[in-house]
C-alpha cells in the first residue's frame, strides 16, 4: 500500500477482473463504494502498518477484509514487482483455501504496538551509547594510568614505595601530588 497511489483490483464471478486501476488514496474509498458487489465480497491487503487503517474504512463501507502477510504473497507473484502484479498475487494468495491472514488492529493496538517498538529502540540506544561511554571512558581510564605510572617510575620515592606488596603507581604518586 502506496501513501499516494492505491492499485485497486476488484474481482468478479469466475475471478475474472473488473477493474484494475492505480487510484489515489484519497479517491480509494470512494470507488469502493460504487462497485457492485455480494455480501461475501472481501477487500484483500498485504500486511503493513497502514493495512490496519484501510481495512477499518473498508468495513465501514460494509466489506469483509482480510490481511495477508508479505512473505504469503510474495510466492503469487508473477513476473516483476509493480503495483499491479501485487494486486494480482494479494488476490491470487487470498482466493487460496486456509490461506494465512493477520489480524486487524484497532487504533488502540496500534499506539501501544508503537509506544512499544519505540521505547524497544529507546532502550537499545542506550544501552548502545552507554556501552560506547563506557569503553571511551575505560579509554581515559587507562590513559591516566600510564601516565602515573610513567610518573611514578621516573620519580625515586615512588619505585621505593611500589617495591612494596600491593603498591601501584596511582598509591605511590598519592603523597608526592
Amino acid at each position: 500500500m502506496a501513501k499516494d497511489f492505491i492499485q485497486v483490483l476488484a474481482l468478479g464471478d469466475n475471478e475474472q477482473e473488473v477493474f484494475n486501476k492505480k487510484l489515489r488514496s484519497n479517491k480509494v474509498l470512494a470507488k469502493l463504494a460504487t462497485l457492485s458487489r455480494t455480501d461475501d465480497c472481501e477487500v484483500a491487503v498485504e500486511s503493513c502498518g497502514m493495512s490496519h487503517y484501510w481495512r477499518r474504512e473498508c468495513e465501514k463501507l460494509g466489506y469483509q477484509t482480510v490481511a495477508l502477510p508479505p512473505r504469503f504473497v510474495k510466492a503469487y507473484l508473477q513476473g516483476e514487482k509493480n503495483d499491479a502484479n501485487d494486486a494480482r498475487a494479494i488476490a491470487e494468495a487470498a482466493l487460496r483455501p486456509n490461506c494465512q491472514t493477520v489480524r486487524l488492529k484497532s487504533i488502540e493496538q496500534q499506539d501501544l504496538a508503537l509506544i512499544v517498538n519505540q521505547r524497544e529502540g529507546f532502550v537499545q540506544t542506550i544501552t548502545q551509547f552507554s556501552n560506547r561511554l563506557y569503553q571511551m571512558l575505560q579509554g581515559v581510564d587507562e590513559e591516566l594510568d600510564k601516565r602515573l605510572a610513567a610518573k611514578a617510575e621516573r620519580n625515586e620515592d615512588s619505585r621505593r614505595l611500589m617495591s612494596l606488596p600491593g603498591i601501584g603507581p596511582i598509591t605511590a604518586k598519592a603523597p608526592s601530588v
